[in-house]
């Protein structure tokens, strides 16, 4: 798929089939990997897309990042945009999305999805856009947090906090099977772990080193699963048993974890918190956001992209 565009510069927006190294860095860390499995056809993966916009001159001068998620009403979530300085106001961005869209629909997905975080230089430009493309009204969708861990033991309460005798906090990566195959036992007859925070979903290269299940009385009640890159430490997924989360348990799990944390020499941490666990909510903007070094967020735009 190729599509150009005249303005005061001249591009073209190509479909990219395979990962393309020098436009790496045009994405952010976080979605990198995702990039780099461009063309992949391993099982179990959600496909990605991506758009380069390049030059008359043969200059890489912008990406789009996105992937097809869902079954047969599949969803595009565009993930990233980015346009190099000199380009910018050119029209690239729009180019660049609005292909994304015409290529998602033709892969058969009704939705498009795009989710950002506010307090950058270049959010304006995004939702400038998202309002041109007549994508929806963007909505807040989760909290963002960080915090230095060179600050952390000036945090009361993720200083290691001290649990009664029949509690215990290990490594996710020792527990026994015994205990795992409980805890699917027990959510089978009570589902008590929301579907979108069972640890299960986040053990794909999980941090082995700071990953945590907190016991109580033997029995898995609790986690807090991690995962690490480039120094930073993402608080990946969080939970305790509901009829535990007002004893203050989820606090011993940050805490600790935290001190593990620091000990390796990790400099930051990170998490999200969605909207759609107020109780989750309410705990960050109460306990975190004080305290850290960043609390921002997360919003959200949809487009349907076919009629059903």
């Amino acid at each position: 798929m190729t599509q150009k565009h005249l303005t005061k510069h001249s591009f073209t927006v190509r479909k990219l089939n395979a990962f393309d190294p020098d436009l790496e860095a045009y994405t952010f860390p976080h979605w990198r990997p995702v990039f780099r499995s461009l063309g992949s056809n391993r099982e179990g993966l959600e496909p990605a897309f991506a758009l380069a916009a390049v030059s008359r001159d043969g200059e890489k001068v912008g990406l789009l990042l996105g992937r097809l998620e869902g079954g047969s009403k599949r969803r595009a979530v565009f993930l990233s945009v980015y346009v190099a300085p000199p380009w910018r106001g050119q029209g690239v961005g729009r180019a660049l999305w609005a292909t994304a869209e015409e290529l998602a629909r033709k892969e058969g997905a009704e939705w498009a999805e795009a989710n950002y975080v506010l307090g950058k230089p270049s959010i304006a430009f995004l939702e400038k856009i998202l309002k041109k493309q007549e994508w929806s009204v963007p909505r807040l969708h989760m909290y963002v947090v960080k915090f230095d861990l060179e600050t952390v033991g000036d945090v009361p309460w993720l200083r290691n906090r001290r649990l009664p005798e029949d509690y215990e906090i290990v490594l996710w990566r020792d527990l026994p099977k015994v205990a795992l195959d409980e805890l699917i036992s027990s959510n089978a007859e009570k589902a008590w772990v929301p579907p979108d925070l069972s640890p299960a979903e986040f053990l794909e290269n999980y941090h082995e080193q700071t990953s945590v299940a907190l016991k109580w009385q033997g029995k898995i009640r609790g986690w807090l699963i991690t995962h690490q890159l480039n120094g930073v430490l993402r608080w990946s997924c969080g939970f305790v048993h509901p009829d535990l989360q007002r004893r203050g348990r989820m606090f011993a799990l940050y805490g600790h974890v935290a001190q593990r944390a620091k000990r390796l020499g990790l400099q930051e941490i990170t998490c999200t918190v969605a909207l759609h666990h107020p109780d989750m909510a309410a705990f960050a903007v109460r306990w975190l956001k004080p305290v850290v070094k960043r609390f921002s967020e997360s919003r959200i735009a949809e487009k349907r992209l076919r009629e059903e």
